[in-house]
């Protein structure tokens, strides 16, 4: 394979990714490997996907392998940053993301992945300058805007909340995550209707596993029973249950 076929392979594993179909961009990435062990980016598509699905072990171990092969590359040291924070390693997370901001100052991500870090510690005014740099450096981002949501409905500022959620939504409508955030902070803001709607995108979430509950028959969808049975199963924790389980009589 020439240095070509690898660029070509390797934008078509990065528009695979991109677009969701993560098995075919690990297959194309492990087809350059196998031509290239130390294709660095092929190694960094192969992180992010392990990532993606969940096989952090695999993650560590492909971007470990990138950064050995390319040290200064700030977004290696991003992604990383992120395995890390995946794998509740805030305090490395924290260093991997200062490392690719001081390789590349202008790499929105790595600021937004900051951001996230600090809110996550608590740190909500640093967490809003490295979101306030992120959309300084790229406004239309929508990652950051969601980000930025999060920030409001830390601090609870509702109405700029679901504002940024609804914005990141029109820019990815597929983002199951900003949906849901959207949902906190509408059922936050008494708006339940809406509320309760975007919070069904939780099944869309790859990371909301309810083991057991698979079941042959269909969801209710809320219409009259019209005396027919319907099976209540906890779906969350104890809180949730006990919170809800009063309102089976209305």
């Amino acid at each position: 394979m020439d240095a070509v076929q690898s660029e070509k392979l390797l934008a078509l594993a990065v528009r695979n990714y991109h677009s969701g179909h993560l098995l075919d961009a690990e297959s194309i990435a492990g087809q350059i490997l196998r031509e290239d062990p130390d294709h660095a980016e092929a190694l960094n598509i192969s992180a992010l996907v392990a990532h993606a699905t969940g096989r952090l072990p695999a993650a560590f171990s492909f971007v470990g392998r990138a950064l050995r092969i390319s040290p200064e590359n700030a977004r290696f040291h991003n992604n990383l940053g992120m395995i890390q924070f995946t794998s509740d390693q805030r305090e490395e997370a924290k260093q991997s993301f200062t490392k690719a901001i001081e390789l590349q100052p202008a790499l929105v991500e790595a600021h937004n992945n900051m951001a996230t870090v600090l809110r996550m510690q608590g740190d909500i005014d640093a967490a809003f300058a490295e979101v306030q740099t992120a959309l300084t450096l790229d406004p239309g981002f929508p990652d950051t805007i969601c980000n930025f949501g999060d920030l409001m409905l830390e601090t609870a500022r509702l109405p700029e909340a679901i504002a940024a959620y609804d914005r990141a939504i029109a820019m990815r409508p597929a983002a199951a995550q900003y949906h849901m955030n959207l949902a906190s902070a509408l059922l936050k803001a008494g708006d339940f209707a809406r509320g309760w709607v975007e919070y069904e995108w939780r099944w869309k979430r790859p990371d909301f596993d309810v083991p057991g509950r698979q079941f042959p028959h269909p969801r209710w969808d809320g219409k009259p029973l019209n005396g027919r049975r319907i099976l209540l199963h906890v779906e969350q924790g104890f809180g949730d249950t006990l919170q809800f389980i009063r309102y089976v009589p209305l």
